[in-house]
């Protein structure tokens, strides 16, 4: 090696520990992008009719990007099932759930919801009902799927 070479290795390898730091630098922010989307959450599902609780469903879960929170609470005759997932927003994460309940032989019970997550914790409810008035079938009556959704980001 000449002398111009030897020089251009030594400024190279001066030049190494500043792209090794840039580097861990950019791996660091993107773990922590990442990491910013971790939220625990908490979820209430009351299922009615005519008032008399149907069926309930409580679970904690946490959800974070490409992690989604899958729970397969069936029967051995009734499919049952809840999920959620996050996705980054503008301002803050954005929870979706989605519940769905065979609740017996001629009637189920789904929703959907979306909640944003900014810095604090959050709450949100909300619900859906039907009357069904065919005395043909034993289900008649008011029914109501009640939520409550909880929310933090970790």
């Amino acid at each position: 090696m000449n002398h111009r070479t030897m020089k251009h290795a030594r400024r190279s390898l001066a030049r190494l520990p500043h792209l090794m730091l840039t580097t861990l630098c950019a791996a660091a922010l993107s773990n922590a992008a990442e990491a910013a989307l971790d939220t625990a959450c908490s979820v209430s599902v009351t299922a009615t009719r005519d008032g008399a609780v149907v069926e309930t469903y409580t679970t904690d879960f946490s959800v974070a990007r490409n992690v989604p929170f899958f729970d397969d609470f069936s029967t051995a005759t009734r499919q049952k099932e809840f999920r959620a997932s996050v996705t980054r927003e503008n301002d803050g994460v954005k929870v979706h759930i989605a519940y769905f309940s065979d609740l017996g032989t001629f009637h189920a019970a789904s929703f959907e919801a979306d909640m944003l997550v900014a810095l604090k914790p959050r709450t949100t409810s909300g619900g859906n009902g039907f009357f069904l008035s065919s005395a043909n079938t034993p289900v008649n009556g008011n029914h109501e799927v009640l939520y409550t959704l909880m929310c933090n980001r970790t």
